[in-house]
């Protein structure tokens, strides 16, 4: 289960404690799609997550204002494992990101990273830059949702 949020003066909405912290797909549905328009942008990361996990993901990350207090987030934030991913099964729009990510929040309602790729200013991996609150510097938690396709029940 998810920590509570950390409320932080420099931070416009509460996030969480620093950590990467597993849930399924259904526990993200339950914890952050409390309203419809949440509902809407987890069903695109839902979509997205499936995809990526069909093409031998074996997890996501998932950030942004969408695992935050703020009751109407614009999007959410995201990186997928490329480790293991037949990259021919793979929409374009995850791997041509040098064009732009337009595509992707179009088709899902946010954005996909490849997790292990350097973000362009702070020179961290998007992993490691996803993990710091951009407002405070505070370093923070992110959600990780493990490939449940692979898993045999």
């Amino acid at each position: 289960m998810l920590p509570k949020f950390i409320d932080h003066h420099a931070a416009p909405f509460p996030f969480l404690p620093e950590g990467i912290y597993d849930l399924t797909i259904n526990d993200v549905s339950k914890c952050f799609a409390g309203n419809s328009h949440r509902a809407k942008l987890f069903y695109g990361f839902k979509i997205a997550t499936e995809h990526l996990f069909q093409a031998g993901c074996s997890q996501v990350y998932l950030d942004g204002s969408f695992v935050t207090s703020k009751a109407f987030p614009g999007d959410f934030d995201a990186l997928w494992d490329t480790s293991n991913v037949d990259v021919k099964k793979v929409h374009p729009a995850f791997i041509m990101v040098h064009l732009g990510t337009g595509l992707q929040k179009q088709m899902f309602g946010g954005y996909f990273f490849p997790a292990g790729a350097t973000e362009g200013i702070s020179g961290k991996t998007f992993l490691d830059f996803f993990q710091t609150e951009s407002f405070s510097g505070e370093r923070k938690g992110i959600i990780r949702v493990k490939n449940y396709l692979s898993v045999i029940p």
